[in-house]
């Protein structure tokens, strides 16, 4: 949302690249390319969940579904968006501590 998933990865792509000036552009590649792509597939999942629930909230709205479809829905992207949000914070977590963000 406010830029989403654009703004995260061009941020994330300006880190590693200043981060590329402090260590050969191999090993820091290969050191945090893969926990920063982690990070933008699971926010790309987070984005996708987030814009389907909207449309069942919109659907709901207009009365097109009832309200325990939506609250099924509500509780599975809750719980879902619980889980996604605590697995990037820890690769977050794990991405400053290693040098890879900063």
């Amino acid at each position: 949302i406010y830029g989403g998933f654009s703004f995260m990865y061009s941020h994330l792509l300006s880190v590693f690249l200043f981060l590329g000036c402090l260590e050969s552009q191999s090993s820091l590649e290969k050191r945090c390319t893969p926990v920063l792509q982690q990070i933008l597939d699971i926010q790309h999942i987070r984005e996708k969940l987030r814009e389907d629930f909207k449309d069942v909230t919109r659907r709901y709205r207009e009365k097109k579904v009832d309200k325990i479809f939506w609250t099924k829905h509500k509780n599975s992207w809750h719980e879902k968006e619980n889980s996604l949000a605590s697995r990037v914070n820890d690769l977050y977590n794990y991405s400053y501590d290693t040098g890879c963000l900063k």
